[in-house]
């Protein structure tokens, strides 16, 4: 029903919003598992309550780069 939603107003569909994501954050962050976590995949992790915590700061750090990064490139392509 979204897909419909955002087909029919010429709108990105979240999926592609989600696989542009993952490419800029994959740029800037050289570790897939914080990439991963940020994207809240989880299931794909499997990390325990210690590594959750691990994971949370390290991808503090980066995290503001890569939304500055998503946003030029969402700027340069409008």
């Amino acid at each position: 029903m979204a897909s419909k939603y955002f087909t029919r107003h010429d709108l990105l569909r979240p999926k592609y919003l989600r696989k542009l994501n993952w490419r800029v954050l994959t740029r800037v962050i050289p570790d897939k598992d914080v990439c991963k976590f940020i994207q809240s995949r989880l299931g794909e992790l499997k990390v325990s309550e210690a590594r959750y915590g691990d994971l949370l700061r390290e991808a503090d750090g980066p995290y503001p780069t890569a939304l500055e990064a998503l946003k030029r490139g969402l700027e340069d392509s409008a």
